[in-house]
């Protein structure tokens, strides 16, 4: 009896996504690239962490960690491969840590990233900013009108 041994190459990433600030309420996409044994294809799945105290159903996922397309009630597209997420219309229920795990079968490599919380833009502090002065003037004219 003769035995064949086929090593495959173990999957790693070779890009792996930086963390993105969301830009609410445009999408956004996180890209990976997984390499491994040029003839085994490599299928990737996501999933999001969902803090403890959620309301949302977690009976289908484990330590947290939800895969995306069987436990989510938002709308997420992956590319025809599966090495990118986007996350349409994203609001500040979509912050939080995202994980994609790239496999060949045989061996595979988990890598994270986090979608965070937007910044305050400039502009909108000067505009409450401005508001505030605007009925502080007011007042004032109201005041003085009064005493007349």
């Amino acid at each position: 009896m003769t035995w064949d041994c086929v090593v495959l190459e173990r999957t790693l990433f070779a890009v792996k996504p930086e963390n993105i600030t969301a830009s609410l309420p445009y999408p956004e996409t996180f890209t990976v690239k997984a390499t491994s044994d040029p003839d085994t294809p490599i299928t990737y799945i996501w999933y999001r962490r969902y803090i403890e105290d959620s309301t949302f159903d977690d009976s289908a996922c484990e330590d947290n960690w939800c895969e995306m397309f069987n436990a989510s009630e938002k709308t997420y597209i992956a590319n025809d491969n599966g090495s990118s997420l986007t996350i349409l219309n994203t609001d500040r229920s979509d912050v939080g840590t995202y994980r994609c795990v790239a496999s060949n079968g045989v061996s595979q490599d988990v890598v994270e990233m986090k979608l965070l919380s937007p910044k305050p833009s400039s502009g909108a502090c000067y505009s409450v900013a401005s508001f505030v002065i605007t009925i502080i003037v007011i007042n004032i004219i109201i005041v003085i009108y009064d005493h007349v």
